[in-house]
């Protein structure tokens, strides 16, 4: 089924939806914080071991250096661990695969000998393989499911980042891939991304409404090249209604979005950027506020 909006001229107007997956479909942030703390206990559990080892053995190059660094990983508390392991993860990005490698490269914990950093390593990446694939899966947020049933007459699209098998080995563990007429995934959410799926879907047969937790990533960049954009804010508890302005809304809850709203997000789209795409998109990161206006009604209409 496709999105058949009532426009004031009485025109047909159809909306497509291009959904975010992590964090705003799929609850992946609370699913990493355990794999990772996971992962550093055995690491620290690891260190123990290797303390021990150095210890005993003369030969190592580095000995107090490493001895005083295992120490400092002993006595830190996980979520002290945790705090220093995020600041690599913020300057690598989640999808680097060395982050326990340059953990263990940065002080106080910086491990100079290779074989023990190696051990500590492979040890915390075992940790968080073994949970990943065994009782702790991911799962879809409870919204989520809401949502893609109330809105399964319309064409669902994944607009996502990560590596490609990754993202969709989600979709396929979720059993929800068949949801979605395509999947679109990029290493980095560009302009070049969106102007691809512009390209693909072209905007100009049906508004594209773009739906995601990242304020720069999935609102303020679609929403300056011509997608209505949704930022799902699921952190601001006191946010209990939508928020719009113009082609942009702040929800807190996936449940706040509904067809009134996607109907006035897609009338409000200027026409040069449907058309045309490209705006400065910092010009669209200043704060939303609630506007009282009419809302449309919306009426289904088979997909083509």
């Amino acid at each position: 089924m496709a999105h058949k909006l009532n426009s004031p001229s009485s025109q047909p107007v159809y909306v497509r939806l291009v959904l975010d997956l992590d964090n705003t479909l799929v609850d992946t942030r609370s699913f990493a914080r355990q794999a990772r703390l996971r992962a550093l206990a055995a690491l620290k559990k690891q260190a123990k071991v290797e303390l021990e080892n150095l210890k005993r053995e003369l030969s190592y190059k580095h000995r107090e250096e490493d001895i005083a660094a295992l120490n400092n990983i002993i006595s830190a508390s996980l979520d002290e661990l945790l705090e220093d392991f995020m600041d690599v993860v913020r300057a690598k990005g989640s999808n680097y695969g060395r982050h326990f490698n340059d953990f263990l490269l940065k002080r106080p914990h910086l491990i100079l000998n290779d074989d023990v950093r190696i051990a500590l390593e492979t040890a915390a990446f075992m940790a968080y393989r073994d949970l990943k694939n065994s009782e702790y899966p991911i799962y879809l947020f409870p919204d989520a499911k809401n949502f893609l049933d109330r809105f399964s007459h319309l064409p669902l699209y994944i607009a996502s980042r990560g590596v490609e098998t990754k993202q969709m080995e989600k979709l396929l563990r979720l059993g929800i891939k068949e949801r979605f007429s395509r999947v679109f995934i990029t290493t980095q959410k560009n302009r070049e991304f969106y102007d691809y799926i512009r390209e693909e879907l072209n905007p100009l047969k049906a508004p594209l409404v773009m739906i995601g937790d990242n304020k720069e990533e999935d609102w303020a960049l679609p929403a300056s090249l011509g997608f209505a954009a949704i930022l799902v804010d699921r952190s601001d508890k006191s946010l209990v209604h939508a928020e719009v302005q113009g082609h942009m809304a702040r929800v807190s809850s996936l449940s706040q979005i509904t067809e009134e709203l996607l109907s006035k997000l897609a009338m409000a789209i200027p026409f040069q950027q449907l058309r045309e795409g490209g705006q400065d998109p910092s010009r669209f990161l200043t704060g939303v506020k609630a506007q009282k206006t009419p809302l449309l009604k919306t009426v289904a209409e088979p997909k083509v």
